[in-house]
């Protein structure tokens, strides 16, 4: 007889109850009373007495903490209704979904009297709002780079209804004698997690850089470049997305051999479509303790998608495959193996 799995199956017990709406679920037997050993000891009678009570729906569903954010913002992710069943699993899903908006910090859900019944309870959603804007700045210094300085700006929570956009740069100045100019990179971004109103998620992101390559040849090159698309998921594990972008990248200063290369002094015009799919079984986005993160896109690069020639020969035509996995494994109850595996492959479409 082990005392410790005895009282391990009794929570089990419990909590599959619970989990099933039977919240006024009660252990009526003492712990005295639940064992009984024969004279003999050498076996033993196990009897519980439960209190089942009425299995609970879902009343009135309220939320309390909102200050800034719309209401229909948090009323979307709640995937059930008044009259539901009060299912632990669905109730859990409702806490993710509302913790994977990011922007509360805290996310509780409760039941409360309803005014409907006593086979009722209302569902109460606390909610604390986090701070939706964030300033980051700071200096850096890098061997190669030399003297680095950036800056961030991001505001999760565009009025009240959770859209997205970010404003970051950074810039460094060289301190060897590879210095030409200082050197930048600025990017903004804009998402909207539900498209109007749909479960399509619409991200924009325009970005511009300026940067010297020293080695093994010299080529400074501008890039410029606008990527928007969309992604969603089409089922609870299973998610797609489809990007365009469109870059230019001006080349200038080449050299090679420490001789000018007037030839790679160009402009190259680059339009992609990027589809890719992702699959995710873990078992939280939080705290993952088991389960993979998997995902493979392929960007492709055609001239007709920056509206160029196909004749032309400069213009980039090319395929890029990528995919990754994360995997987690539980060692032990506290101890999480990780593992991430990554490859890509890339080849050129044209015929030269």
């Amino acid at each position: 007889f082990n005392p410790f799995a005895l009282e391990e199956g009794l929570q089990h017990l419990k909590a599959l109850y619970l989990s099933e709406g039977f919240l006024e679920f009660k252990l009526l037997s003492k712990d005295s009373d639940i064992v009984h050993f024969s004279e003999n000891n050498r076996s033993a009678r196990v009897s519980v007495k439960i209190f089942e009570g009425p299995r609970i729906k879902v009343g009135e569903i309220k939320f309390n903490g909102l200050k800034q954010t719309q209401s229909f913002v948090v009323e979307r992710e709640v995937l059930m209704h008044s009259g539901d069943w009060w299912i632990g699993s669905n109730v859990h899903d409702v806490e993710i979904n509302l913790r994977k908006l990011g922007i509360f910090t805290e996310v509780k859900i409760v039941p409360a009297p309803s005014a409907r019944g006593i086979e009722f309870r209302d569902m109460v959603i606390e909610l604390k709002e986090a701070e939706p804007g964030i300033i980051e700045a700071g200096p850096g210094f890098r061997s190669d780079l030399g003297i680095r300085t950036f800056a961030r700006l991001s505001y999760n929570n565009i009025f009240g209804r959770n859209w997205i956009a970010s404003l970051s740069g950074e810039a460094n100045r060289r301190l060897t004698n590879e210095y030409r100019f200082i050197e930048y990179n600025f990017d903004a971004s804009f998402i909207e997690p539900r498209f109007f109103s749909t479960k399509n998620l619409y991200s924009f992101d325009i970005s511009t850089k300026k940067q010297r390559f020293p080695v093994p040849s010299s080529v400074n090159a501008v890039a410029t470049q606008l990527s928007t698309g969309f992604q969603r998921k089409i089922i609870k594990i299973l998610s797609a997305k489809v990007i365009y972008g469109i870059e230019r990248i001006r080349q200038f200063d080449a050299r090679f051999n420490n001789l000018d290369s007037p030839n790679d002094n160009r402009s190259i015009l680059i339009g992609s479509v990027t589809p890719g799919i992702s699959l995710d079984t873990r078992d939280s986005p939080f705290t993952t303790t088991r389960g993979i993160l998997s995902s493979i896109s392929l960007e492709y690069a055609n001239p007709a998608l920056s509206g160029q020639m196909l004749s032309d020969k400069n213009a980039p035509d090319y395929q890029k495959w990528t995919g990754s996995i994360h995997g987690y494994i539980p060692v032990t109850k506290d101890i999480i193996w990780s593992n991430v595996f990554s490859a890509g492959f890339l080849r050129s479409n044209s015929p030269d």
